[in-house]
């Protein structure tokens, strides 16, 4: 499934801890690794001090880093390059992945007290909007477990692009698979009429049916269909990541499905920022038939 692989490092734990994951999911994939690393740009000019030794000591951390990332590459038998760039991390980034046709990049993601409240991080934020290859983003101290998956799944196109890579997957690693749909319904819409609840529930398992039809046709066994109502829709998914042990959650993070089910944007980088799973956002291929 996936050829080439970006990983990017800074001497972070964070971004160690990520290597180490999706070097683990290289070698399953028998993919090469492009390590990068990114100096950030510095306005000044301190060579016309004569003297570029400042320079070359804020590259040092990034270069040590990238030595240490080829050596573990090597012992874990992936083979890869390094690259150590400078300028702005998001466009670095992005201009590499796409000069190198990556199909994944891997990214850490750092956490923080208020994680199930605010948007990850700047750098990891935008790469995962604005890249055209999947990106898998691992939490520190989580460890990277495809063989149990959750996919968080609204009806919307690009949610079946990721229950469909999400599927794959499944057939490489004989997964058990969580298929997942959390509708909303406010107060007043139970004001509305008893019955409503039960109308949504039956729509919501009715938008399931061309995931579950298509792991079938893949020979994907192993899959769990769960409709659930909450508010608000990430902490459900979040209680359903904790209760099913789940390792990775493929999703996209783009588009709105029917149902008003909220299931992409600002509740991916909340699923992305609460940090209890490794997250995959598809982005590429795999359009519906």
């Amino acid at each position: 499934m996936y050829a080439t692989m970006l990983m990017a490092v800074d001497g972070t734990d964070t971004a160690r801890h990520a290597l180490e994951q999706g070097l683990v999911l290289a070698r399953s994939e028998e993919a090469r690794a492009v390590i990068v690393s990114v100096v950030p740009s510095y306005d000044g000019d301190l060579r016309l001090l004569g003297d570029t030794s400042a320079l070359d000591a804020m590259r040092e951390p990034y270069k040590a880093a990238l030595d240490r990332a080829a050596a573990r590459a090597a012992e874990m038998g992936v083979p890869s390059e390094t690259v150590l760039l400078e300028g702005d991390p998001v466009e670095e980034l992005l201009d590499l992945a796409q000069d190198r046709n990556v199909d994944c990049m891997v990214l850490g993601k750092r956490g923080n007290f208020y994680s199930d409240l605010i948007p990850i991080g700047s750098v990891a934020s935008k790469v995962a909007r604005l890249a055209g290859s999947d990106v898998l983003l691992v939490p520190l101290h989580k460890e990277l477990r495809p063989e149990s998956m959750l996919i968080p799944y609204d009806g919307s196109d690009h949610a079946y692009v990721a229950a469909r890579r999400a599927l794959e997957l499944a057939m490489r690693y004989g997964s058990s698979v969580c298929l997942a749909t959390v509708y909303e319904l406010p107060l007043e819409g139970f004001a509305q009429g008893p019955h409503l609840g039960k109308v949504f529930h039956e729509k919501a398992a009715e938008t399931q049916r061309p995931v579950q039809d298509l792991a079938e046709q893949l020979g994907v066994r192993n899959l769990d269909v769960v409709v659930r109502q909450g508010m608000p829709v990430h902490r459900v998914l979040t209680e359903l990541i904790h209760e099913r042990d789940v390792g990775l959650v493929v999703m996209s993070n783009v588009g709105r499905g029917n149902l008003h089910l909220l299931l992409m944007g600002k509740v991916t980088e909340r699923i992305i920022g609460g940090g209890a799973a490794p997250v995959l956002l598809a982005r590429k291929d795999n359009a519906r038939q």
